[in-house]
């Protein structure tokens, strides 16, 4: 196969390159080792980072980032209340000779008997949204009370997430 120009000029092109060293990266564990839940601190952290050139304050804005922590919020409230509800009850007596006085012909019961069949149920609006603005305010609150609402999360550093994160829990506001 005959040589081509090219292919001896690409040759000493190549022969010419400085060989470069290939960086190696260590990866080692943080020393001493950071106490967090991992479940929580992945929650918070995909939170922060959904977004990445946003701001906290428009990231914990969102209607479901809202609606997710609120939830969270109420069970571990509703833990909390049965959890000091269990220990009260070891302490209270219960009162059964009420039980026997039961009449089972009237059970308090009435019953609308005006001829229409009724095929939708009428829902009082529960408020919800004045809840959720209320639980909205006590999330945007934190994120004021650590000067972290403005900031993106981009620009963070490890201690001001861990800071921010333990502010939330303080309010009782938790990621998992």
């Amino acid at each position: 196969m005959p040589e081509s120009p090219t292919s001896s000029k690409l040759e000493e092109t190549i022969s010419d390159l400085p060989l470069r060293s290939i960086p190696v990266v260590r990866i080692e564990p943080r020393k001493p080792h950071i106490e967090v839940k991992q479940k929580e601190w992945d929650g918070f952290l995909r939170i922060c980072f959904n977004r990445m050139n946003k701001t906290l304050g428009s990231l914990f804005r969102q209607k479901n980032v809202i609606s997710m922590l609120e939830k969270n919020y109420n069970t571990v409230q509703a833990l909390k209340l049965a959890q000091e509800g269990s220990l009260k009850e070891t302490d209270a007596k219960v009162d059964f000779s009420n039980f026997g006085d039961f009449d089972y012909d009237d059970q308090g019961m009435e019953v609308d008997d005006d001829g229409v069949d009724d095929d939708e149920m009428d829902v009082e609006d529960g408020g919800t949204d004045e809840v959720q603005s209320e639980f909205k305010e006590k999330v945007l609150g934190v994120l004021k009370e650590g000067d972290f609402e403005e900031k993106m999360s981009s620009k963070l550093t490890l201690q001001e997430f861990l800071y921010l994160l333990s502010l939330f829990n303080k309010a009782g506001i938790h990621f998992s």
